[in-house]
């Protein structure tokens, strides 16, 4: 008996929705979630305009071409399981949550006619505060995942924040989470070099706010495409 068998006798894990035992041989989900419940969670297939929300089937642009980015989500925030799996990282801060919602999304962007060969990805950053606070940046674990999944290179250098602020999720209304975002990042000093074309990557997406602040700052350097992706859509 190895050591992980041992320790799944002692400290036995659950999936985080149907509750069954997750063994040495069943930790697809990095012992958060079963198999079975990670796959049951429905994957989106085509991107969005990041302005309109119109459908994107061949992932070009047919509406609002000087928007800054062109958006993807895996699955929506409504759904029971990716819901739990979020809140599990970013709340019970249990960060081998990361890994399932990371396989989500590369399961997702692998539905997608884009080739990812020519993008780096490029996580959301967070505030000094409140990463030392959960001891992580959830966007930029799920985004090595992502990252270590499509064998992208990931760039979290690029960019940073400006300051500091309540987070998204406390603000109702597109009105508030654009104010409350505006000017929020900036490029940092300690970029080597600037990607052509990124995939930014965050866990969840409301209003598009967080999105539209990166990518704006991003286009400033000429990058020339941004797709930006979520795990949701809330």
């Amino acid at each position: 008996m190895n050591l992980r068998s041992v320790l799944d006798l002692i400290f036995p894990t659950q999936c985080i929705q149907c509750k069954i035992h997750l063994d040495a041989n069943n930790r697809v989900g990095a012992g958060v979630v079963c198999e079975t419940c990670l796959e049951s969670i429905p994957l989106g297939e085509t991107l969005a305009c990041g302005r309109c929300g119109a459908r994107l089937p061949n992932a070009k642009r047919i509406c609002h071409f000087d928007f800054p980015y062109v958006l993807g989500s895996a699955t929506s925030y409504d759904n029971e399981i990716a819901r739990k799996l979020i809140h599990t990282l970013k709340f019970d801060l249990v960060e081998g949550a990361s890994k399932p919602l990371g396989n989500l999304l590369a399961a997702y962007a692998g539905r997608l006619p884009v080739d990812w060969e020519t993008f780096e990805v490029v996580p959301i950053p967070l505030s000094k505060r409140r990463e030392r606070g959960r001891g992580f940046n959830q966007s930029l674990i799920i985004a090595e995942e992502f990252a270590r999944r499509m064998s992208l290179r990931i760039s979290h250098r690029i960019l940073e924040r400006a300051k500091d602020g309540p987070p998204q999720s406390e603000l109702k209304g597109r009105a508030a989470r654009q104010e409350n975002i505006r000017g929020c990042f900036r490029i940092s000093e300690s970029r080597k070099t600037i990607p052509r074309n990124v995939v930014l990557v965050d866990d969840v997406t409301t209003s598009g706010a967080t999105f539209f602040e990166a990518a704006s700052v991003l286009k400033s350097l000429k990058v020339r495409r941004i797709i930006a992706l979520a795990v949701a859509k809330a």
